[in-house]
């Protein structure tokens, strides 16, 4: 976060009022602090999780993001939303959380990564604009967000930090920060913690909107030598959210993480740096009607949860001065399982009887897995030009199982639908040129293929026994444009972007006049592939 030139106007009128108002005998007006994004290099901006926000810190990654331009959100309840950039959101915009990539467990995207993340719990998140890189995972066509903890500068000694905030019906969220760090090693724990009541709305109605949770993360780092570097992380968050626009409330949003990361530099005078890292998330979702609204004489609830599992292998190679070359590989499986105790065909369940879906079984319905190789190349033309490229190539396979929900309460019968593989392929190339020792310009083109995600192979059934593999993979090429300015006081940019987007995979829902319409409609695919542009200042 940088403070803009409007920033400085606004503080320099202010100065200007509190003089006047010492000058006249009247009381001095309190500073006011305007504090917007600024992007400092191509397609990238880069902000502070822990600087001063308008008008409130976020307490979810989704709220912190939306104050970017090109950001919006759709609100998913208190304790989260699913972020859109560019008018692209699920699977279209990665999300890693220091370096993990992992997704929701919920059917209808209730939980999005963002819905784990306190945001000053981190040290820096980082957007990547477009699809400009192909460092982090498949997809990416809308960008990338990297939520991360800053390894590198850990100072040695004792220390921390304390964050509070109260509000309006009964709103508390704090972050509760102690590390300590010598020359072999680091230890650092942060604790997270947030609430709020029903609100009232203009009319003076409660709405059903109540909202906690917190995690604790601990990051440990060990110096081997000079040169290598060994890193782990552990994260623990719960959550729950009463949801008015609903008949269901997600009673239990739960993650758990463990993360190594093996750092080394200076290798040879080519190989300048080398990291290696395996994760594990694990996330555990609960629904249901009853929990958190009173039970009304038939309980409803559903559990599913995610196993995510993760690798990643880089080198850094120094080819020449002009030169430099990041190469890497890097892994993903995810499996999804859900378990259900629902009332159907006449079946009515109490509370009591509902919460005994903890003794079923959890059945398998989706597993993916990703295995990517990746390389970007930087050559410097000249001292005001240089060349940005890079190539991606990512085989996937999915496979899908039906749960059928009215056997399930008995005999816990799941169907295999079938499954889907292919090679996606990404690329992109940009030239950034000095226009003058205050401004740089830059002009780059990208390639990106995405398959169907869980949602749109499971939920909206991309994967049937009939036809399996029915949907081709989403293909976007995008042309990013913009000048950045820096002279000073005055910081800003101005960028452009058109996008084409081919077979891209569209969820709808809708319903028709006459039951048998209603019944096809509710039963087919909701998927289609079609062709879109989209472009945006």
């Amino acid at each position: 976060m940088k403070t803009t030139s409007l920033a400085s106007a606004v503080a320099a009128a202010m100065m200007g009022v509190v003089g006047h108002a010492h000058a006249a005998g009247s009381t001095a007006l309190d500073p006011v602090v305007i504090t917007a994004p600024v992007m400092t290099s191509p397609l990238e901006v880069v902000l502070d999780p822990k600087a001063p926000q308008q008008p409130v810190p976020a307490n979810d990654g989704a709220s912190f993001l939306k104050n970017i331009p090109g950001f919006s959100l759709i609100r998913k309840g208190g304790t989260d939303g699913d972020p859109v950039f560019r008018g692209s959101s699920a699977s279209r915009l990665n999300i890693l959380l220091d370096g993990m990539e992992f997704h929701g467990g919920c059917s209808s995207r209730m939980d999005p990564p963002t819905a784990y993340v306190f945001p000053e719990s981190f040290d820096q998140v980082t957007v990547i604009k477009g699809p400009q890189t192909v460092r982090y995972g498949n997809g990416n066509a809308a960008g990338v967000v990297l939520f991360e903890h800053d390894r590198e500068s850990v100072v040695q000694g004792n220390g921390g930090f304390v964050s509070g905030l109260g509000g309006s019906w009964g709103r508390i969220d704090g972050v509760i920060n102690a590390r300590t760090a010598s020359e072999a090693a680091s230890l650092s724990a942060t604790i997270t913690h947030a609430q709020s009541d029903n609100y009232n709305d203009g009319s003076g109605k409660s709405v059903h909107s109540a909202y906690q949770r917190k995690s604790a993360t601990f990051l440990g780092g060990v110096q081997i030598n000079a040169d290598t570097r060994l890193d782990l992380d552990g994260v623990v968050s719960k959550g729950e959210a009463a949801y008015a626009d609903r008949t269901m409330d997600g009673t239990k949003f739960d993650r758990e993480s463990l993360g190594f990361a093996l750092h080394k530099k200076n290798l040879t005078p080519v190989v300048q740096g080398m990291t290696a890292r395996v994760y594990h998330s694990y996330i555990d979702h609960v629904m249901d009607d009853y929990s958190l609204r009173g039970f009304d004489g038939n309980a409803a609830v559903m559990n599913p949860d995610r196993v995510t599992d993760g690798a990643r292998f880089a080198v850094d190679l120094v080819l020449s001065p002009k030169n430099r070359l990041h190469l890497g590989m890097d892994w993903r499986s995810d499996e999804h399982t859900s378990r259900n105790k629902m009332g159907m065909a006449g079946t009515v369940y109490t509370a009591d009887q509902a919460d005994l879906y903890v003794t079923q079984p959890r059945l398998l319905d989706y597993k993916s897995r990703f295995t990517g190789v990746f390389g970007e190349w930087t050559h410097e033309l000249n001292p005001q030009q240089r060349l940005i490229s890079g190539v991606r190539l990512d085989r996937w396979s999915a496979d899908r199982w039906f749960v059928n929900m009215t056997l399930m309460n008995n005999s816990n019968t799941q169907i295999y639908q079938g499954s889907a593989s292919d090679t996606l392929h990404s690329a992109f190339l940009r030239l950034e040129q000095e226009l003058s020792s205050h401004a740089k310009g830059y002009v780059g083109f990208g390639l990106n293929q995405r398959p169907m995600d869980y949602w749109e192979a499971n939920r909206f059934e991309g994967i049937t026994a009939n036809a399996p593999a029915v949907l081709k993979p989403e293909s976007t090429r995008q042309l990013d444009t913009g000048i950045l300015v820096n002279a000073g006081r005055v910081k800003g940019s101005v960028s452009l972007f058109y996008a084409k987007v081919d077979n891209a995979i569209l969820v709808y829902t809708g319903m028709q006049s006459g039951a048998a319409n209603n019944a096809l409609c509710q039963t087919t695919s909701g998927l289609s592939n079609v062709r879109h542009h989209n472009g945006m200042m």
